[in-house]
């Protein structure tokens, strides 16, 4: 193999190295929306491949959620439409960041921006197991409808948006909102009201099912089920710019229309009715207010004083020792080395000590001497024979 092969192979590595799939980047704006303090993640699902179906709620979670509508947008249920994905991320991060923060204060939103990650991932219009998801929400056989089913029978939304794209000739108009068939007159002039302003605001043509129309799908079964569902659908060929201002058009209505409404929410989602914030409470718990910056400084500067009284008090003092030499003695820094022998002891400075001067003679027969050191035999030489010992250091 040449050196200009082993280049190009290189090369091409480092390129397929550096490619990031749609689902990567899809995550990478998920993680950077996580870092908002007006987003929560749930927790992630699985799908058949083990990737992760990312969730999250987005919301002002400075006010209780407990009371506001709750809406869920779905997107990326078909991994060849990866439009609607970014533009449902794009939407987020554009609350987050505080565009918008009358619609926050109302509602608190669930967001699956990747139904089909395994799809995403592939580029490919069904999920790792050849199942078309937006097909299976009657069933339930994929692990990525079940994970998204289990999110709508506890948070109970008031409003549900499904979020497509057409990348073939569509029969019907391209850009398109599609309303089911409500079980009610009532309930369905609500939805039909709502998606009227949604189709006005966005200029999409409104699609009204039909008794025949599939019921697989995921707004026709979630309607069925007593939810106000919805799909949007923008045509072949549309750019990217367009979709996206077409989809932020239309959710931005339909969630007004919900939230600001709020007996018109019951209406149009009767199933909605039955939620309990207490299962998802934690999602939902206001921030605590922030102290301000004096009260916060003054807090420091409490607890510090409070740190050094209490290491001062805990210390133990430390053990003064004052010596006081008997007058007869010469005073000195040290005690001097008993010397051995009666007569030398009594000639050694001893310590005063609580009991009174005179007795010091008394006291010095309780004194513990340390141990003479043990006699050598050297020692038994210069003791037993002193001429042999001074004749041998001449």
């Amino acid at each position: 193999m040449t050196a200009r092969a082993i280049i190009t192979i290189f090369l091409i590595s480092l390129a397929g190295a550096g490619f990031a799939s749609p689902y990567d980047d899809a995550m990478r704006s998920v993680r950077t929306l996580s870092d908002s303090r007006c987003v929560r993640l749930l927790k992630f699902g699985r799908s058949h491949s083990d990737r992760s179906i990312p969730a999250f709620v987005i919301s002002d979670f400075t006010v209780d959620s407990r009371d506001k509508s709750r809406i869920l947008i779905c997107a990326g249920q078909h991994g060849d439409e990866f439009d609607p994905v970014k533009s449902v991320l794009f939407l987020c991060k554009n609350l987050a960041a505080g565009k918008d923060p009358g619609l926050l204060k109302r509602c608190a939103i669930v967001v699956v921006p990747m139904v089909n990650p395994d799809g995403i991932a592939a580029s490919r219009r069904e999920n790792a197991v050849d199942v078309d998801t937006n097909r299976d929400w009657v069933d339930l056989t994929t692990c990525e409808t079940r994970f998204v089913h289990k999110i709508i029978k506890v948070w109970k939304p008031n409003l549900l948006i499904d979020v497509h794209n057409w990348n073939e000739p569509s029969p019907t108009p391209g850009n398109a909102l599609e309303v089911p068939a409500c079980d009610t007159i009532a309930r369905e002039n609500v939805v039909l009201a709502a998606a009227r302003r949604a189709r006005d605001s966005s200029e999409m043509s409104l699609i009204e099912c039909t008794p025949i129309s599939d019921k697989r799908l995921f707004h026709r079964r979630y309607c069925a089920l007593g939810y106000a569902a919805y799909l949007l659908e923008t045509r072949n060929g549309e750019d990217y710019q367009a979709r996206d201002r077409i989809y932020r058009t239309a959710i931005k209505s339909l969630v007004n229309s919900v939230s600001s409404r709020n007996g018109a929410r019951y209406i149009m989602s009767p199933a909605s009715m039955s939620f309990k914030s207490a299962s998802v409470g934690p999602y939902l718990d206001p921030i605590p207010k922030a102290t301000s910056n004096s009260t916060s400084l003054l807090a420091a500067v409490m607890l510090g004083i409070a740190f050094i009284i209490t290491a001062f008090l805990s210390k133990p003092l430390p053990k003064r020792e004052t010596v006081a030499w008997s007058h007869r003695f010469t005073r000195c820094a040290v005690d001097p080395e008993i010397g051995s022998g009666r007569i030398a002891y009594r000639h050694t400075p001893h310590p005063i000590t609580a009991r009174s001067w005179v007795n010091r003679r008394l006291r010095s027969r309780y004194v513990v001497h340390e141990p003479e050191p043990e006699e050598t035999e050297d020692d038994e030489i210069s003791v037993l024979m002193p001429e042999a010992v001074n004749s041998l250091s001449r």
